[in-house]
C-alpha cells in the first residue's frame, strides 16, 4: 500500500470491508442451521 494521500478514503475501504466481513461471519451459521433444520425435516426428527 504505502502512504496513501487519501488516508480516510482507506480508512473507509476498511470499514466497508471490515463490515462485509462482520456479515459474512454472522451470514455462515444462520445458513448451517438452516439447512441443518431442514435435514432434521427431511429426516423426520422435526
Amino acid at each position: 500500500m504505502g502512504n496513501s494521500p487519501f488516508p480516510e478514503q482507506h480508512g473507509r475501504e476498511q470499514q466497508k470491508n471490515f463490515d462485509f466481513a462482520t456479515k459474512l461471519t454472522l451470514a455462515v451459521p444462520l445458513l448451517n442451521l438452516k439447512f441443518a433444520i431442514c435435514n432434521l425435516k427431511e429426516t423426520g426428527f422435526l
